[in-house]
C-alpha cells in the first residue's frame, strides 16, 4: 500500500500543479522569494539548504557514526584518541567539527 501512494504521490509531483504547489508553500515558510519572475533562495533558505546538506551527509555517514559512538562508550577514550578515530572515520570535515565540538 505504501508502494503506491508513493508512486501516486510521485506521479502528482511531476504534474505541473504539483510543482506550483510546492514553490507556493515554499514561499509561504520564507525558504524563497519571487523577484522578477523568478525564484531565489532566501538569507533563511540557504541555512535550510545548508542544514539539509549536512543531514545527507551524516545520513551517508551513519554506520560509521554508529562505529565511532560505540568505540566510545565501550573504550572511553582520551580526547587525542578520539579526535584521531574521529578523523580516520569520518571524512566530511563540517560533521567533524560538530562531533568535537560536541564531544561529553
Amino acid at each position: 500500500m505504501q508502494n503506491m501512494l508513493s508512486t501516486v504521490h510521485q506521479d502528482e509531483e511531476k504534474k505541473p500543479k504539483g510543482f506550483y504547489t510546492r514553490m507556493n508553500r515554499l514561499l509561504k515558510v520564507g525558504v524563497i522569494e519571487r523577484r522578477n519572475a523568478r525564484y531565489y533562495l532566501t538569507s533563511f533558505g540557504k541555512i535550510v539548504l545548508h542544514a539539509q546538506h549536512t543531514i545527507d551527509s551524516a545520513l551517508l555517514s551513519y554506520w560509521k557514526l554508529r562505529a565511532l559512538d560505540s568505540f566510545v562508550a565501550t573504550n572511553g577514550l582520551p580526547v587525542e584518541e578520539f579526535n584521531k578515530l574521529t578523523e580516520t572515520l569520518i571524512e566530511d570535515k563540517e560533521l567533524r567539527s560538530i562531533i568535537s565540538q560536541h564531544k561529553d
